[in-house]
């Protein structure tokens, strides 16, 4: 979900992703993950219907981290 406004009270829009992740653990200390989404719904909050919400939202979404605990 996006929110505007000061109070960040307002709604924007709202969309759910759906994809796989991925979590690799390199030693005692380093990991990596990774997340690959796919918009499957999403709305603006001022339209009734629609299939998807491009315009608050991509139509996919990847995250790539790398950390380091110490």
């Amino acid at each position: 979900m996006t929110a505007v406004g000061l109070g960040l009270d307002a709604l924007s829009g709202q969309a759910l992703f759906v994809g796989p992740t991925f979590y690799m653990k390199f030693n005692d200390r380093a990991w990596m993950a990774a997340a690959w989404g796919l918009q499957v719904w999403g709305r603006t909050s001022h339209a009734t219907f629609t299939s998807l919400d491009l315009s608050n939202f991509e139509r996919a979404q990847a995250v790539l981290r790398f950390g380091y605990n110490f």
